[in-house]
C-alpha cells in the first residue's frame, strides 16, 4: 500500500452561459479559474502500476451572473453577480505507471464541489448556482 500528500495549482478555465427565452426571460453565466488542492492519497502498487484513490480540500475562484434578458441580451439594469474566492472538495482516483526509476505516467480522475451560490435580481427572481467541475488529468511526472 502507498500512501501521501499531493498538492496541485492549476487552471480549471470553465465558462458557461444559460439563457432560458421563456418567461420571465432569464439568464446565467459562470466562470471558474484558477483552483488549488490539497489531497491525501491513498493505493496499492503493484510492480510498475500503482491504482489510488485521493481526497481532500478545493479552492477556486469564480464568478457567478443571473438576471432579465432585454431583446435577447442580458439586461445590465436587471442582474445580479458575485465573484470571489470559494472552499469546496474534491474526490478522484487514478493509475500511475512507472516506465523507469524516475519516470511515471499518470491517467487521474477528480471531481471538485464548492457548493451552492444564491442570487437575487431586482425583479426579486432568484437563483441557485451550483459551483462544481470534472476533471481528467494526463501527466508524464519525474521524481527528483
Amino acid at each position: 500500500f502507498v500512501y501521501g500528500v499531493e498538492a496541485d495549482l492549476g487552471y480549471l478555465g470553465v465558462r458557461g452561459d444559460n439563457f432560458v427565452v421563456e418567461s420571465p426571460d432569464n439568464f446565467g453565466s459562470t466562470k471558474l479559474g484558477v483552483y488549488g488542492d490539497l489531497t491525501a492519497r491513498l493505493g496499492f502498487a503493484a510492480d510498475t502500476l500503482l491504482i489510488y484513490a485521493k481526497g481532500g480540500a478545493a479552492a477556486t475562484h469564480y464568478k457567478v451572473s443571473y438576471g432579465d434578458l432585454d431583446g435577447g441580451d442580458p439586461d445590465p439594469d436587471n442582474n445580479a453577480s458575485k465573484s470571489g474566492g470559494r472552499f469546496g472538495y474534491t474526490v478522484g482516483g487514478g493509475v500511475e505507471w512507472a516506465v523507469s526509476d524516475k519516470w511515471t505516467t499518470k491517467l487521474e480522475y477528480q471531481y471538485f464541489d464548492f457548493g451552492k451560490v444564491d442570487l437575487s435580481d431586482l425583479d426579486g427572481d432568484e437563483a441557485k448556482v451550483k459551483i462544481d467541475a470534472h476533471t481528467i488529468k494526463i501527466g508524464l511526472n519525474y521524481k527528483f
